[in-house]
């Protein structure tokens, strides 16, 4: 199944920086997650990498676009509260975040594939 070449990863959360006076979380053990602020800018170095187009489903499901039909991108990182979280726009990463509620922020998931397994899904 193809649910089984997704592998399991560690997710370091107990060593991303707080930017405030917030609690970071434990470290997990996670198929899907998203990524941190550092995560993000070591696999996004430049602002322009790290804009992202949605797709047709997430326009219909009211993804707020920005210029050049950009939209915005959660971050895992603790905002400027603990019921905030670290968000991308128009590929700049913000810290202080945006209230964990927000409908309108899209998820860019990061997930880990063995391709060497990938032969063996039917």
């Amino acid at each position: 199944m193809e649910r089984d070449i997704i592998v399991i990863s560690a997710v370091n959360n107990a060593n991303q920086k707080a930017y405030f006076d917030t609690i970071v979380g434990n470290n997990t053990k996670d198929k899907i997650y998203l990524l941190s602020t550092q995560e993000c800018s070591d696999f996004f170095p430049t602002e322009e990498n790290r804009k992202c187009l949605p797709t047709p489903y997430a326009k219909q499901q009211g993804a707020l676009l920005r210029e050049g039909d950009t939209t915005l991108w959660w971050l895992r990182t603790i905002g400027y509260s603990q019921i905030q979280s670290a968000y991308v726009a128009e590929g700049e990463i913000l810290v202080s975040g945006a209230a964990n509620d927000s409908q309108y922020i899209t998820i860019r998931p990061v997930l880990k594939v063995d391709l060497m397994a990938l032969n063996t899904v039917d």
